[in-house]
């Protein structure tokens, strides 16, 4: 490569580099809003979730006649209300087993069900 392009590019560099606004750590501390960083991590269906506030999730379906499902946090001892929004099915997967010059040919369908969550609140 041309020792001209190699220049050029380095130049390019050095601008990008100097463009960006510099914040100082005062600045990035403002900036965190304290309110939306509350979180809670609940276990359910054998899998761990990270939620906040307000937030929609999708979990393993859960068996329950009653709309709202109180949680642990696994880090504190917070308690985590959730509200039942419903409950559906996800799409469609094919399982394919194939075996070759055997004439072995299998095709099944899977539809995992779930519940959607909606996090009220986190004491």
């Amino acid at each position: 490569m041309p020792a001209n392009k190699i220049l050029k590019r380095a130049k390019k560099v050095r601008l990008l580099k100097t463009k960006s606004p510099k914040t100082s750590q005062k600045d990035e501390k403002n900036i965190v809003d304290k309110s939306s960083s509350e979180f809670a991590i609940i276990k359910t269906g054998g899998k761990q979730y990270k939620v906040k506030q307000n937030q929609i999730i999708k979990v393993e379906k859960l068996k329950t006649a009653s709309e709202k499902i109180e949680f642990n946090d696994l880090l504190s001892s917070k308690k985590v209300i959730a509200k039942v929004e419903g409950h559906g099915k996800s799409p469609k997967i094919t399982v394919i087993k194939f075996h070759k010059r055997k004439r072995y040919q299998r095709v099944v369908g899977h539809r995992q069900p779930y519940t959607i969550l909606k996090i009220i609140s986190i004491k």
